[in-house]
């Protein structure tokens, strides 16, 4: 965890946008993206290495509401982007201000309901309908490899025309 406190202390001095869309120059962007990466690992890696069966961050994880939020996760990954390039434009033209303490949590707010909503409507009907479709394939490759491989058995019918 302090490794992932020095990574975010790196970040901060190569002067992290307090405005939103402020790109600054292109080494500067380079860092925060460099910083940025080293801080999420630092931050995993305790999760990912630690003992699986106790820890204050495996009872944290294990939280429902932070179980939730891990369900929903690739939706709000996925909505974040158009959130983002949405307050941008709006930003840009004046309506929402550019600070970061304003559209962060608005970002954050619009992409869970988002992310939530389409786990709901679209993801989670995906996968039932995928886990049929796999187990009715199975059912039927199942039933047609033991009319395949017996076909003289006692007790079957020989085909018509036969």
């Amino acid at each position: 965890w302090a490794l992932a406190g020095a990574a975010f202390a790196a970040v901060l001095q190569f002067g992290m946008p307090t405005v939103a869309f402020d790109e600054g120059s292109p080494i500067q962007m380079l860092a925060l993206k460099i910083g940025m990466g080293w801080t999420a690992f630092f931050l995993v890696l305790p999760a990912v290495l630690g003992d699986q069966r106790s820890g204050w961050s495996r009872q944290a994880l294990s939280l429902r509401p932070l179980a939730a939020i891990g369900a929903v996760s690739y939706g709000i990954y996925l909505w974040h982007i158009i959130v983002v390039g949405l307050l941008r434009k709006y930003t840009l033209a004046g309506i929402v201000p550019a600070q970061f303490r304003v559209w962060w949590p608005t970002t954050v707010a619009i992409s869970v309901v988002l992310g939530t909503v389409s786990y709901w409507a679209v993801e989670r009907p995906a996968m039932r309908w995928s886990h049929r479709a796999t187990r009715a394939s199975r059912v039927n490759s199942a039933t047609q490899r033991s009319c395949v491989s017996a076909p003289d058995s006692p007790g079957m019918d020989a085909p018509d025309g036969a």
